[in-house]
């Protein structure tokens, strides 16, 4: 998978940029499936004033997790899964910042996280004679375990969180995506989201290939409200 995320800024001459590239493997049995990814990212930013950039080098980290379908229903549609999930296990990489033309580096790092969750799946493309329609409901709860203090200019929205999401897929192919996030300050912030499959049953593609949108709008920081966004894009496939 890879991820090119865009970030809005309400000044024009502000401009930031994100990439991820992951590779993911998972293997299930019965009801327990356990993965895990290796993932590069990589952030580069100009901020409004003369002379001030900001690039960090291709972060390596890995993330392991496992899922376990507690409940199916017997006619099919109904399914119940819980998971749990460590992001970003990564050590200490450098960064370089640019001011006026005298450059300085350091150290960063990932902000390392645990997260929790369940997600219900409502299949009535199972059931006969139904229309292909699927929804699903996620929740989870994120918590940031780097030890207290240390600096990580590499990813700042680094809190804990709650969230929920929604999703509705149409015809296997096209999703449309929305959630809540619960952070800085117990504020509330809406993510949508939009994802188009082009797999075709294996006549055109090996496997299967989909394109994803997210619009994210920056939280509000010290009771500043923000209009900023991210414009998160990204490509899926697997095998």
């Amino acid at each position: 998978a890879m991820a090119f995320n865009r970030r809005g800024l309400s000044s024009s001459d502000t401009r930031e940029y994100d990439q991820t590239f992951s590779l993911a493997y998972a293997i299930s049995r019965g009801n327990l499936a356990v993965g895990g990814a290796l993932r590069l990212f990589n952030r580069y930013f100009l901020i409004d004033s003369p002379g001030y950039e900001y690039e960090s080098d291709y972060l390596p980290s890995v993330d392991v997790g496992v899922l376990y379908r507690a409940w199916r229903s017997s006619d099919g549609p109904h399914d119940l899964s819980i998971g749990m999930a460590l992001q970003n296990y990564t050590s200490d990489h450098a960064f370089a910042l640019t001011f006026e033309g005298s450059e300085s580096r350091g150290k960063a790092t990932l902000p390392l996280y645990l997260r929790t969750g369940f997600r219900y799946v409502l299949d009535w493309s199972s059931a006969a004679g139904s229309p292909p329609l699927r929804f699903v409901v996620t929740a989870e709860r994120r918590e940031i375990y780097n030890p207290t203090g240390e600096y990580r200019p590499v990813v700042s929205n680094d809190d804990d969180f709650g969230g929920i999401g929604l999703e509705l897929t149409l015809y296997r192919r096209l999703s449309l995506r929305t959630g809540w996030i619960n952070e800085h300050g117990a504020r509330l912030h809406n993510r949508l989201g939009l994802g188009i499959d082009l797999s075709s049953d294996g006549e055109f593609l090996p496997g299967e290939v989909g394109l994803d949108y997210a619009l994210i709008r920056v939280p509000e920081n010290l009771d500043y409200e923000s209009t900023d966004f991210v414009h998160s894009f990204g490509l899926r496939m697997s095998w």
